[in-house]
């Protein structure tokens, strides 16, 4: 917790410092499904200077464990899973 002073107040930060891969990192963000996949990797990479491909990459492996939660949670696959295939 960190005290922002009494416009903000209190905020929760995430304990877990980690080093690791950052396009690993950005995997949730990517798949969310609030955009076409193709454009998020587009505005991630702009932003950030990742590595688009391997960005991608990481997204295609971790499409299909996304689709099977998607599916416990009554929404649809496919597009998780089309994009798996890409």
């Amino acid at each position: 917790m960190l005290d922002c002073g009494p416009d903000r107040g209190l905020v929760a930060i995430d304990p877990k410092s980690c080093i690791g891969e950052p396009c690993f990192d950005a995997i949730d963000w990517v798949l969310d499904g609030a955009q076409p996949v193709s454009r998020k990797i587009d505005d991630l990479v702009a932003l950030t200077g990742f590595d688009g491909e391997r960005l991608a990459d990481w997204c295609r492996v971790a499409a299909p464990v996304l689709a099977v939660a998607a599916i416990t949670r009554g929404r649809d696959p496919g597009p998780l899973l089309r994009f798996s295939r890409s």
